[in-house]
């Protein structure tokens, strides 16, 4: 059993939404809000990745505000990514921006709450002032790129830390393919990763208590015509959230017609499942990783090899910079001077030798990686579970 606390549980616990204004996200927020007395939502912070993030702001807002949650601050990240998500993708979220279900109340009321709601700090400011200020350490459930994360964990370092109970991150390709086509780029890695290797190198790096719910699991839960159409959500039409997800979710199936071999998933959704009911999520504990952060594997996130777990040993050990032509690495300046000790960083070479040489190289010229480290993972899920979760949740 993990860390999140079930639906069932008459202790809430504390989470913070940290995402990128995808379709999902918006349903994701509707599964969070539909249990109060499992989670209590301090804040939202959003990354104009997957999104354009005025456009994402505003519906969250507006979705906040629609159904009575105007005490839930919002916040807008000014981090940029490395890797753009396609700029198609990103006005998707408009298509829930403008439905009438999630208008009428805003529109009634002027809209003045929604100003009142959002934050003039950047998102990224945001999050570590709101982390900072907690009694108790609180969850990050993170949907989108890690770049907040990582900014809060490079300014404010263990005094920020030590009030993460646990970072929860749709991200990253384990034992699978990655769904990142772009020039230059093998494949290999997650779109969320992919945005911004660099945060993942950081969070990598650090020791955070991290669950990855990477593409091996969303890949098992689909948003398609039948899930939509054919079971409960048109016999769940008197529940508003209900009505509000099905509408949201109704958004993407042009998108599953129109690209068939690009199935569109309950990535983020799935995400949020994960932290209010555990055990719909079996998790693999101490998964020796490491995240590539440069180079054409970049974005990259996969378990170490035998001889480099066994070389690295715990999550201490400092990024590399490695040569996969010539098979050398040398610690990054950045990992030195975050104090990690010459004997952790001569393990952190030898495992990073010791994964491109289990790999074969592969790579032209310097390639960074980060820390191999301990975590956790999500491997699978049982779909129909997953689903009726989400069915019987949404009934509010």
């Amino acid at each position: 059993m993990g860390v999140g606390t079930d639906v069932g549980s008459s202790n809430p616990q504390k989470i913070i939404f940290d995402h990128d204004g995808g379709i999902d996200d918006f349903v994701t927020l509707l599964l969070l809000l539909s249990k109060p007395e499992a989670v209590r939502l301090l804040g939202v912070t959003i990354l104009d990745a997957d999104c354009y993030a005025a456009v994402a702001a505003n519906t969250t807002l507006k979705l906040l505000h629609t159904l009575g949650f105007d005490d839930i601050p919002v916040a807008v990240s000014s981090l940029p990514g490395k890797n753009p998500f396609p700029d198609l993708w990103r006005g998707s979220p408009l298509s829930v921006d403008v439905q009438p279900l999630i208008n009428n109340v805003t529109q009634a009321s002027g809209g003045e709450d929604l100003a009142r709601q959002l934050s003039l700090v950047p998102g990224q400011e945001f999050l570590a002032q709101l982390l900072l200020t907690q009694v108790e350490p609180v969850t990050i459930v993170a949907t989108g790129p890690l770049s907040n994360v990582a900014y809060v964990l490079q300014k404010y370092g263990a005094a920020a830390a030590s009030k993460i109970r646990e970072v929860v991150w749709m991200g990253g390709a384990m034992w699978v393919e990655g769904n990142v086509q772009a020039p230059a780029h093998d494949g290999s890695a997650e779109w969320n990763a992919f945005w911004d290797p660099e945060a993942v190198g950081v969070v990598w790096n650090s020791s955070v208590p991290l669950l990855v719910v990477p593409l091996d699991a969303t890949n098992a839960v689909p948003v398609t015509p039948e899930l939509l159409y054919r079971r409960v959500f048109g016999l769940q039409s008197q529940y508003r959230y209900s009505v509000l997800a099905g509408t949201i979710w109704s958004r993407v199936i042009t998108w599953v017609y129109e690209r068939p071999l690009m199935p569109y998933y309950a990535w983020d959704t799935l995400t949020a499942a994960c932290v209010m009911k555990p055990d719909l999520c079996p998790r693999t504990e101490g998964v020796q990783s490491y995240a590539v952060v440069t180079g054409p594997s970049q974005g990259r996130t996969a378990p170490a090899g035998a001889a480099g777990a066994a070389a690295a040993g715990t999550a201490t050990v400092p990024a590399v910079a490695c040569d996969a032509v010539n098979l050398t690495c040398t610690a990054t300046a950045s990992a030195l001077a975050a104090g990690s000790d010459r004997a952790s960083a001569a393990a952190g070479l030898a495992a990073a030798v010791a994964g491109l040489l289990e790999e074969g190289g592969g790579a032209e010229g310097p390639v960074e990686v980060s820390t191999t480290r301990a975590v956790s993972v999500v491997k699978h899920v049982d779909a129909e579970a997953f689903y009726s979760f989400v069915l019987e949740s949404l009934r509010v």
